[in-house]
Order: C-alpha cells, then sequence, then structure tokens
C-alpha cells in the first residue's frame, strides 16, 4: 500500500515548530511525515517508516518528503518576504538514501528545485547512521555541507556513538 501512496495524496507533512526561547520566535519548522490509509486511516511512522526502510522505497518517500518540505517553506518565504531568512526547515534523511551513489546530488537538486535556498535546510540523520561506513558517509555529508544545507545528528546520545566520535563527522549542529 505504501508504493504510490505520495501521488495518491496519502502521504503528509505536519511541521513542528522549533523556538528560539529567548526571542519566542519560530526560527525553524521540523517537517514529519505521516501517512493516512485511505481504508486503515492513520498509521504510525513507528510502523510504516521501518516498512519503508526495509523495503527501499525510503529513497522515493525521503525525496518526496525533501521536495515537499522545502516548497512549503519556500512558500512561506515568498508569502512573509520580510521574515525570509528567519525560516529553515529540518528533514529527515535516512542511512539507506545516503547509501546509494548519487544520491546527495539528488537530494540536493530536489532542494535547488524547489526554490528554496539549501542554507535553509537541515537534513537530520541518526547517529547509527554514520557508524556503519563512516568514510562514504562522511563523503555525503560533506556533499550537503558544501551545497549550504546544515547537517545535524537527531536522537544523539540513543545509539552506539559517543562524543569522541563527534569531531570525526561533519555535522554542523547536534
Amino acid at each position: 500500500d505504501l508504493v504510490g501512496a505520495a501521488e495518491r495524496g496519502e502521504l503528509r507533512l505536519v511541521y513542528q515548530p522549533i523556538v528560539a526561547l529567548g526571542t519566542g520566535v519560530v526560527e525553524e519548522v521540523e517537517a514529519l511525515l505521516r501517512w493516512v490509509h485511505p481504508e486503515r486511516g492513520p498509521i504510525s511512522p513507528a510502523t510504516f517508516i521501518p516498512l519503508a526502510e526495509r523495503s527501499g522505497l525510503i529513497v522515493e518517500v525521503g525525496r518526496w518528503v525533501m521536495g515537499e518540505a522545502c516548497r512549503q517553506v519556500h512558500r512561506w518565504h515568498e508569502l512573509r518576504p520580510d521574515d525570509a531568512g528567519s525560516l529553515s526547515v529540518s528533514v529527515n534523511v535516512s542511512a539507506r538514501q545516503l547509501e546509494l551513489a548519487g544520491e546527495a546530488e539528488r537530494l540536493i537538486g530536489v532542494v535547488i528545485a524547489s526554490g528554496l535556498d539549501p542554507r535553509f535546510v537541515t537534513a537530520e540523520l541518526t547517529e547509527s547512521t554514520f557508524l556503519d561506513d563512516p568514510n562514504w558517509m562522511h563523503e555525503q555529508l560533506d556533499q550537503l555541507r558544501r551545497a549550504g544545507m546544515r547537517v545535524a545528528i537527531d536522537d544523539f546520545g540513543t545509539g552506539a556513538a559517543g562524543l569522541g566520535h563527534l569531531r570525526d563527522v561533519p555535522f554542523t549542529m547536534v
């Protein structure tokens, strides 16, 4: 059922605001994927994300999420040009995506095609992402950073990485 869910309009993004505590200003939003199945109703990401990972659909779904999130934030920038530059978007990127040769370039292309400047995009990856093949992953993350995107570790401390790994990984935020 997940195959073609985006084309059928079953996938949606919701945006969790990230607020600066000192000012109360929403500086960033995190794009969160939701699937509303036409017969089963809402399906938990805890159910369908692992399925997408195992089946390889996460690559297609991940590109869709990146494109939709960037297009939406670009629209918000256009609606409030005085605030442009103050709102960024954070998107979870799967390790499965970045394991594919050329996927970093494709994600950069998706961002550019959306019209959003890559400096307003943060790619969030779990810490386990860079443990399996750190050299390959470093190259992929460096490509994202060279394009202007920020790269963040999501849920740091929940996996096997420790603080010693941070100095060797090209992340811009944790």
